[in-house]
């Protein structure tokens, strides 16, 4: 149990979160800039852009939190009442609903890439070291 707890702990970087809250802040910049010329509803697609350049660069587990955060930010900034995190229309209830889903499959989809491009080039490193014995076992035999 306390090994599962250090290796929690190692693979928990601050860092990570951080910029990937970071991409939620860019984004609401951005929505911010744009909320007047384009549908409310369509601000969301910038929160999705942010969420999934979290979870290709830094896990899912940013993804989620970065995730949450922009629904928060959506609320507050985007949806009447303004600067409140009460929700007066059904029409954003479902749009926050659908968002969550959306970004949840799609940071959980890009990570799985993630973590997949990385067993790859850990695989690629193995197959090299290999090629790199075999060779020298060559020229020992010769």
């Amino acid at each position: 149990m306390f090994q599962w707890i250090k290796s929690s702990l190692r693979r928990f970087n601050l860092g990570d979160y951080l910029k990937s809250i970071a991409f939620v802040g860019i984004a609401t910049l951005v929505s911010g800039i744009a909320f007047g010329f384009v549908p409310q509803a369509s601000l969301t697609l910038i929160y999705l852009i942010a969420i999934v350049l979290g979870a290709q660069r830094y896990g899912l587990r940013q993804a989620i939190v970065a995730s949450v955060l922009a629904i928060f930010a959506w609320d507050y900034f985007f949806t009447q009442p303004y600067h409140s995190l009460e929700i007066s229309s059904c029409r954003d209830i479902f749009t926050l609903m659908f968002f969550m889903i959306v970004a949840l499959l799609v940071s959980g989809m890009t990570a799985h890439i993630r973590q997949q491009n990385i067993r790859l080039g850990q695989l690629a490193e193995k197959m090299d070291a290999s090629m790199l014995l075999l060779k020298g076992w060559e020229r020992s035999t010769r």
